[in-house]
């Protein structure tokens, strides 16, 4: 069983941000809409109700979810560039190539979570956007963050394509 940790660590009015760990070993780190301290285990109405009454989006609600696979329509073929380094994850459609993202599934009251490319939270919404660092508004390094997190859940795939992925995602304080 292959599990990507996804701790959030930072916090801000408009957004939080998160490190990303595989096997123990740090990968990256993320940026995400504003926590809201939702759990999976919460009433999905009432993870709806709170999401739909903010003006802007929410980081989705801790827990433990499978990780998986997604083809975007908007996204993928921004990373069609990668095709080399990730052969067994670029999927070819009438109309264009990319590449298939890391997928958050059946995340209650939200849709389509895969972790992608982004400079600042308006960049998302709902969606982890790898990053190098934890510093708003300074060089995110999203693009090299995000190579740096498929290479290693590439090197996983198996469990990823048998369902034997899954994300923790978890708050921890830092001082």
């Amino acid at each position: 069983m292959t599990v990507l940790n996804h701790i959030r660590c930072l916090f801000h009015k408009n957004c939080c941000f998160s490190d990303l760990f595989l096997d123990d070993k740090f990968i990256c780190s993320a940026l995400e809409p504003p926590d809201k301290d939702l759990k999976k285990e919460f009433p999905v109405d009432l993870i709806y109700k709170i999401k739909t009454g903010n003006s802007s989006a929410i980081a989705i609600p801790y827990g433990q979810y499978e990780l998986g696979l997604r083809w975007s329509a908007s996204l993928s073929n921004k990373y069609i560039d990668l095709k080399d380094r990730y052969p067994e994850w670029i999927v070819k459609t009438n109309e264009s190539e990319g590449l298939l993202l890391p997928y958050i599934k059946d995340v209650p009251a939200f849709e389509y979570i895969m972790y992608h490319t982004g400079q600042f939270d308006y960049h998302t919404k709902g969606c982890p956007l790898t990053r190098q660092n934890k510093i708003y508004g300074g060089y995110a390094g999203s693009r090299e963050a995000f190579i740096k997190l498929m290479t290693k859940l590439y090197e996983v795939r198996e469990d990823i394509f048998a369902g034997n992925a899954i994300v923790n995602i978890e708050k921890k304080y830092v001082a």
